[in-house]
């Protein structure tokens, strides 16, 4: 077992890289971190992953996307029942329009 937090802590730690936006899902849950967040969103991002879950074998248990602002985002990969982080290159244009926070409640309100 792995805490979330304490893992994706240590890679942003490993990649200096500061988060813009996120994505992230496990057991049904999803935790969102929109574009242009305020401090105490942030907290309570990664305060929300402070669980537990089992990354070994037997399938993918962590899913998601994170940005960063030096033009770097993570990827969940998994394979063979090993989980990870893979870290890219990405173009501003590239993240995802519904992780900016006015776009999602013009959503939200529309799909009411």
């Amino acid at each position: 077992m792995v805490n979330a937090k304490d893992e994706l802590l240590k890679e942003l730690y490993y990649g200096k890289d500061e988060i813009v936006a996120a994505d992230i899902s496990c057991k049904g849950n999803r935790y969102i971190l929109y574009r242009h967040h305020t401090d105490e969103e942030l907290k309570h991002f990664f305060n929300s992953l402070n669980f537990k879950y089992d990354e070994g074998y037997g399938g993918q248990s962590l899913y998601g996307n994170i940005w960063c602002k030096n033009t770097v985002w993570y990827e969940r990969g998994e394979y063979d029942g090993s989980e990870w982080w893979k870290r890219f290159q990405y173009d501003e244009t590239d993240m995802p329009k519904t992780l900016n926070r006015e776009r999602a409640a013009k959503l939200k309100k529309i799909l009411k």
